[in-house]
């Protein structure tokens, strides 16, 4: 009998501490870092070194979910007007007033992903504290130099491998 009420003593309180971490983890998935899958290491890093505070944190996100099905619906116009265009060209008959207005379907499709994009980011920027605005432009700084030695290393070795196929001739 004391088995017995130990054990169930003993199941009651595992049960317990389950239902209680489980608790913790859906009311505040934020506390342990957690909270989503690790796909943007680099946008997590860049929260991190930004110091953005949990409001903050919280603000940014409520940006990205408001914005996001307004780019994936810009994204989806553009990529069908660029299919349209694709189409347009490469039909039996062509048509220059259809490409035209086309390539001008394009043109519009593109533009509001970019009116998207500048709002998103003004929207963020508007968060910042005048601190994180200045880390932030440092990091971008830091990223545009980066960016540019890597495509300066690939031109530099698309180059060699040019010369080398060159010299095998």
């Amino acid at each position: 009998m004391k088995i017995f009420r130990f054990s169930i003593l003993f199941l009651t309180l595992l049960f317990s501490a389950f239902y209680v971490c489980a608790q913790v983890d859906v009311e505040n998935p934020r506390s342990n870092g957690f909270d989503r899958p690790n796909r943007q290491p680099g946008r997590i890093k860049l929260l991190r070194e930004l110091g953005l505070s949990q409001e903050q944190i919280q603000q940014v996100r409520l940006i990205n979910q408001k914005m996001k099905p307004m780019r994936q619906a810009a994204q989806r116009r553009h990529a069908q007007a660029k299919r349209q265009l694709d189409m347009s060209i490469y039909s039996d008959v062509t048509d220059e007033a259809i490409i035209r207005n086309n390539v001008k379907a394009v043109a519009e499709a593109q533009a509001e992903i970019i009116k998207l994009r500048a709002q998103s980011e003004l929207a963020i920027r508007n968060i910042l504290t005048p601190e994180q605005l200045v880390k932030f432009r440092e990091i971008r700084r830091n990223f545009e130099l980066r960016k540019k030695r890597r495509e300066m290393r690939r031109k530099r070795m698309l180059n060699r491998q040019k010369r080398r196929q060159q010299n095998n001739q």
